[in-house]
């Protein structure tokens, strides 16, 4: 009897079976059991974006998205890429470009201007939304000169003006942008290393689709494509600060004079610094645009 009892029957031999063999295509496949490491990574990134969403918002990852992994990242480094080329093909010197491209990257040392104007002076009650439209606005219109134009066709003090207001775009999205997810930082502090992930892993893949990109662009099709094809994202990120995408409260009057008050008054030294920077930068700019032969 004890032998009988301790015998396992054909049925439960069985079930024995198929569940050992169920737990073994689970731990292989993920799909009734143990999930295997892929569907546990695919898990962990997907719940990640979405704990992201729902902390920060759709509207300001999209912003973060147009301006950061769009504009910084694959417009700035193909246009950079591209814009030598554009200078040899209007007979540039090579002198003559390293001048230029110190006037075209002028607006990054701006920054500090163009964020005092976007606090002091909103438009409408806004500071950001303005400015990054206005600011997009001319960089657009500058990559579609730069691209649209026949070679050679454009005067090179035009051509160096397109560019400076594509690097002004850049910069100023880039700038205003960064103020927003600042503020967003600062409320949700737990979460900031997400968000800065984010911000980064799509700057840095942007660049580098960018730079993989220029090559074939620069010789297949010309330097001056690179930056026609920029010019449709450059006018696109518009959109959704249009639609309101940055989450702005306007500023009441009372709002924009304790503004001023605090920077033209508490903070006057900054402004001061802030106009030196900008003389600056006027000076080298009319300096670089209108030396034109370097002494031998």
């Amino acid at each position: 009897m004890e032998n009988e009892s301790l015998e396992t029957s054909p049925s439960s031999r069985l079930k024995t079976k198929s569940g050992d063999a169920d737990y073994g295509s689970t731990g292989a496949s993920g799909s009734l059991g143990r999930p295997s490491p892929d569907d546990a990574e695919r898990r962990g990134l997907t719940n990640w974006c979405y704990d992201l969403e729902s902390t920060f918002g759709y509207k300001i990852l999209t912003v973060i998205f147009s301006a950061q992994h769009v504009m910084k990242g694959f417009v700035y480094y193909l246009t950079a890429a591209a814009e030598p080329y554009v200078y040899t093909s209007y007979s540039v010197s090579a002198v003559q470009m390293q001048i230029y491209a110190g006037v075209t990257i002028l607006p990054w040392s701006l920054k500090p201007m163009v964020g005092l104007l976007s606090d002091v002076l909103p438009v409408r009650g806004y500071n950001k939304a303005p400015y990054f439209i206005g600011a997009s606005v001319l960089g657009a219109a500058g990559m579609l000169t730069v691209g649209l134009a026949p070679v050679g066709g454009l005067p090179t003090t035009v051509l160096v003006m397109c560019f400076f207001v594509v690097s002004l775009q850049i910069s100023t999205c880039d700038l205003l942008v960064e103020a927003k997810y600042s503020t967003k930082l600062q409320d949700h502090p737990l979460h900031g290393p997400d968000l800065l992930s984010y911000v980064w892993f799509g700057l840095t893949l942007g660049g580098l689709i960018g730079y993989a990109l220029s090559g074939v662009i620069i010789v297949d099709l010309g330097a001056e494509w690179a930056y026609l094809i920029c010019g449709v994202p450059a006018a696109l990120v518009i959109l959704p600060v249009a639609m309101g995408f940055l989450e702005e409260r306007v500023q009441t009057s009372d709002d924009v004079r304790a503004t001023r008050r605090r920077f033209l008054v508490d903070q006057s030294e900054t402004c001061v610094l802030c106009l030196l920077m900008f003389f600056g930068d006027a000076v080298v700019l009319v300096v670089g645009l209108s030396y034109s032969r370097p002494r031998r």
